[in-house]
């Protein structure tokens, strides 16, 4: 074989065998591992314990009142909401007051200032905390929507199983195929890092938290170093369950497609500019370097399949073609159960394209400004770094 043949057969090699066709068998064993929070069924507990929803809004006026409204159609039975208007310049703060007006179960909560040493969300999660009368916390986003139930088929199912924390992954309204693409690419990526299907197994030390559905067991949380030690985790829905895994919580994570409804970014461009806050931090991990190869190793693994037109050796077509067939079936499976295009499915691998410009993005935008910059307040890197705790 020629250096070219060697070349391009390392390539296929490395990266259709690993950047295709494992990332593909891990992530269908997922579609298999993860419950379906719609099929969860499990008996009423004899006295429904209170749960306390904890709702952090920071100008988040055009999206929190359609969202709570799905939180108070909840019928669970011993329910507080802990609505919190941090900082905000635009209508939250007059939404938070008219919607504890209205309903009891909402507890209105003002912050002004926020002090040095805490990110904005976290701080507001923290005074949250403090409030909430719940044996159960959740901690929720404020363009989350809620399906009639779901509170009650997951604590019922929780207290059943004997969970502490569960996570949920929700439907993401994503308008836009490159959106759709971009997402499922993101996921794919994170999902692998976080070993997702290993959650919840004994002696599995995995771990992950998501934004919008992150429901705590309150008297496992106040052993856990909590969210004071989080205060300055740019991924910091991530960094709780960290929190509870560290504390010896019976971890769960579910598929919650079906329940949730998360609007999370209108477009592509405003994901690429939403993303810049942590994904320096959760994929970069604060490492120059660290990003830069995996900028590479993105635009690598997704180019893998053309190597193969570098060379004539039967064997490295055969690898390449395998790797895309199996690719194809991967796309079906993943994008049904996430509820997504097939199209978009698909075209995962031009994805990590989108990732990886987020990426370098998000990498040189902490180099430029020394730091991050998010809902107007500006966090040094130093000091970011210092509050690092989510290392894959």
């Amino acid at each position: 074989m020629s250096t070219v043949d060697v070349l391009a057969a390392s390539w296929v090699v490395l990266f259709c065998g690993g950047g295709w066709m494992i990332h593909a068998l891990l992530m269908m064993w997922t579609t298999r591992a993860v419950p379906m929070m719609a099929r969860l069924d499990a008996p009423a507990p004899e006295v429904w314990p209170r749960v306390t929803v904890i709702v952090p809004a920071c100008n988040e006026g055009d999206t929190l009142e359609e969202a709570l409204t799905s939180l108070l159609a909840q019928d669970y039975p011993n329910l507080q909401i802990i609505l919190i208007d941090d900082r905000s310049t635009d209508a939250t703060g007059d939404i938070v007051d008219r919607m504890a007006a209205t309903d009891d179960r909402v507890t209105p909560l003002h912050i002004t200032e926020l002090p040095d040493g805490w990110l904005g969300k976290v701080h507001a999660l923290h005074n949250g905390v403090q409030r909430a009368e719940g044996a159960w916390l959740l901690f929720t986003d404020a363009d989350v929507h809620y399906v009639p139930g779901t509170l009650r088929r997951v604590i019922a199912w929780a207290e059943a199983e004997g969970k502490d924390f569960v996570t949920a992954l929700p439907h993401i309204q994503a308008n836009g195929f490159w959106l759709q693409v971009g997402v499922m690419a993101l996921g794919e990526l994170m999902g692998v890092a976080a070993r997702i299907w290993e959650i919840g197994r004994p002696g599995s030390d995995a771990f992950a938290g998501v934004g919008p559905f992150n429901l705590l067991r309150r008297s496992v949380f106040d052993r856990s170093e909590g969210l004071e030690w989080l205060k300055m985790e740019v991924s910091e829905d991530v960094g709780v369950g960290l929190a509870m895994q560290r504390a010896g919580a019976r971890m769960a994570i579910l598929n919650a497609r079906d329940q949730l409804l998360w609007r999370w970014y209108p477009s592509l461009g405003h994901m690429v500019g939403g993303l810049e806050k942590n994904t320096f931090a959760l994929i970069g991990q604060f490492k120059y370097h660290l990003a830069g190869a995996m900028v590479v190793l993105l635009g690598l693994t997704a180019l893998a399949p053309l190597a193969a037109l570098l060379t004539d050796v039967t064997w490295v077509w055969v690898v390449a073609c395998v790797a895309v067939a199996l690719h194809i079936v991967y796309a079906v499976v993943f994008s049904r159960w996430l509820g997504c295009s097939v199209a978009a499915g698909l075209a995962i691998p031009l994805g990590k394209f989108i990732v990886a410009y987020v990426l370098a993005r998000s990498a040189w935008l902490c180099h430029r400004r020394g730091g991050v910059i998010w809902r107007g307040t500006t966090y040094g890197v130093d000091e970011l770094k210092a509050g690092h705790r989510v290392v894959r």
